[in-house]
């Protein structure tokens, strides 16, 4: 019974982080970094304030997630390819990605 209260702790607190997620994405996209509000992502993302900052410690923290989401997302298909050159190649971008973000 404990396991299934925390799956559902764990289910609910990872749908909630992703609300956010989109609802940043959505102010970062229509007012930039700068003019975007923890209250604005949270009323993008349907929860509260605290709850924005009960998973993200600011709003820097907040936008380097959501770049590390999107390079991931972007790159989840980088190494499927059985072509050796296609490897070569997106390892090469993948890493010269990395190295713009840091």
């Amino acid at each position: 019974m404990e396991k299934r209260r925390a799956n559902s702790s764990d289910r609910q607190s990872s749908e909630k982080t992703e609300a956010i997620l989109a609802g940043a994405m959505q102010e970062f996209l229509a007012g930039g970094y700068a003019a975007t509000t923890m209250d604005r992502i949270a009323s993008a993302a349907s929860v509260s304030k605290a709850t924005v900052y009960s998973h993200f410690q600011d709003k820097e923290t907040l936008f380097i997630a959501l770049i590390e989401r999107l390079a991931q997302e972007k790159f989840r298909g980088a190494f499927n390819s059985p072509d050796p050159q296609m490897l070569e190649k997106n390892l090469r971008l993948r890493c010269a990605v990395s190295l713009q973000i840091c």
